[in-house]
């Protein structure tokens, strides 16, 4: 049997069983230039707006695609611990690969930090879109049902403002940083900060005493930053399972 792929959509209006729904150009060219599917052909259809689900047949005609819902499906829970990534801006794509595997991973929402020692330039709305495109297409592919949110937090005091001390862990360097594990307890959902390579600075990490986070450690030896975030959440999801 084919494996069956989704389409993000937002439709007009909340979609019922049995309606017809004009595709975009751009979800018509990724229905059948990208996973190739014809008339008759079946996929998942899910609306960002009511985030229902359902079971859609293709219908094809000149080269544009309206997609038939056949039956509401059930929504897939997101088991994933971490409510909350935030994680330092790096240089080059270590940014998008960290969107993707994160939203693979299940995270529900991506913020994007400047941190005193991030090496990078000012980021535009257009580095902004890229980053949610990215994270569309990973939901697609690992068949999630809801987008992460993805944002941009320049304001170091702003973003810890809207992290609860009681359940933010951040992974650091120091030694009296404790193992993951000894926070099992609280890890039914989390935020979690990634700091750049070269860690926090001083002054950020006087400001996460201060409030109350706490540090976890997440191995022996210092990870690249896009490392650290991808190992932080893969464990938090294996403690939990």
């Amino acid at each position: 049997m084919p494996q069956i792929w989704q389409v993000f959509l937002k439709a007009e209006e909340t979609p019922k069983q049995g309606a017809e729904i004009q595709l975009s150009p751009e979800d018509s060219h990724h229905v059948l230039n990208v996973i190739r599917r014809r008339s008759g052909d079946t996929i998942h259809v899910v609306d960002t707006v009511s985030n229902l689900k359902f079971l859609a047949e293709v219908q094809v005609v000149d080269k544009e695609c309206t997609v038939k819902l056949l039956e509401e499906i059930q929504t897939d829970k997101n088991r994933c611990p971490v409510k909350k990534l935030c994680f330092a801006l790096c240089k080059g794509k270590k940014n998008e690969l960290v969107c993707e595997k994160a939203t693979e991973l299940g995270v529900r929402e991506i913020v994007f930090w400047t941190s005193d020692r991030s090496v990078t330039t000012g980021k535009s709305e257009q580095w902004l879109t890229r980053l949610r495109k990215v994270a569309e297409s990973a939901a697609k592919q690992s068949k999630r049902s809801a987008i992460p949110k993805v944002s941009l937090e320049t304001q170091f005091a702003e973003m810890l403002a809207q992290l609860n001390p009681k359940n933010t862990l951040v992974c650091s360097l120091k030694e009296s940083a404790l193992p993951l594990p000894a926070y099992r307890d609280i890890l039914s959902e989390i935020n979690l900060i990634i700091g750049p390579e070269g860690d926090f600075s001083p002054e950020e990490e006087k400001a996460f005493t201060e409030r109350g986070f706490k540090l976890v450690s997440i191995g022996d030896y210092p990870l690249r930053s896009e490392t650290a975030a991808i190992t932080a959440i893969a464990m938090v999801n294996a403690l939990t399972l």
